[in-house]
């Protein structure tokens, strides 16, 4: 066999192995299967706990801890909000609970069993093992506090436990600092993918690595 080795030179009768051996060597194929779809449950955690929405049962707690004092800026960054009032919230989350992807929840805490947020799955890809979460957002007093945490924490072990994904995105205005600082202390990696928006992402055994 000559080959050209190392300097440009020709060497003779060099041994790099079979074409059979190195077809023998193709990597085993990945213990893959699909993963499920998040269903109409609930998620509890010790602090909070995500319900399935039901507007008869969270629309007036979620109105209301979204639109009272220090709640101006919740919005800020959402394709959506403030309300009017309480019935053209009712008419936007009646939507919002009839829509399977996204499929909605409402953050409720343990200690007053009011639901101060919302949250979601969607962009759900179960053969490729992919699903995003967002539509996310906290009443004042639920910002920056181990409920919050908790109720992302929930989100991201049901679907890398539960329903088996690979990967976990979750993307925000870039201009919205806060959530961006939220996401990058949390994940494995975070890119920007265009000047609008900031992604995250979140493999499977990084949130194991971190419990």
């Amino acid at each position: 066999m000559r080959t050209v080795g190392s300097g440009g030179f020709i060497r003779t009768g060099a041994r790099f192995g079979h074409a059979s051996a190195v077809e023998s060597a193709k990597p085993a194929p990945l213990n893959w299967s699909p993963a499920g779809v998040p269903s109409l449950i609930a998620l509890n955690g010790d602090l909070v706990r995500l319900e399935t929405l039901d507007p008869p049962r969270h629309a007036e707690s979620l109105y209301t801890s979204g639109h009272g004092e220090g709640s101006e800026l919740l919005w800020q960054h959402l394709p959506y909000g403030p309300f009017a009032g309480q019935e053209a919230f009712n008419s936007w989350l009646a939507d919002r609970a009839a829509s399977a992807d996204p499929l909605f929840f409402a953050v409720v805490d343990w200690a007053t069993m009011q639901a101060l947020g919302m949250v979601s799955f969607m962009r759900m890809d179960p053969p490729n093992g992919v699903i995003e979460i967002g539509h996310i957002w906290f009443a004042p007093v639920l910002q920056r506090t181990r409920k919050s945490t908790e109720a992302i924490y929930l989100m991201a072990r049901y679907v890398f436990d539960d329903l088996g994904y690979r990967r976990l995105e979750w993307k925000c205005d870039s201009l919205n600092t806060p959530s961006r600082r939220r996401r990058s202390g949390s994940v494995s990696h975070t890119r920007a993918s265009s000047a609008s928006t900031w992604w995250s992402k979140v493999a499977t055994g990084t949130l194991h690595g971190s419990r």
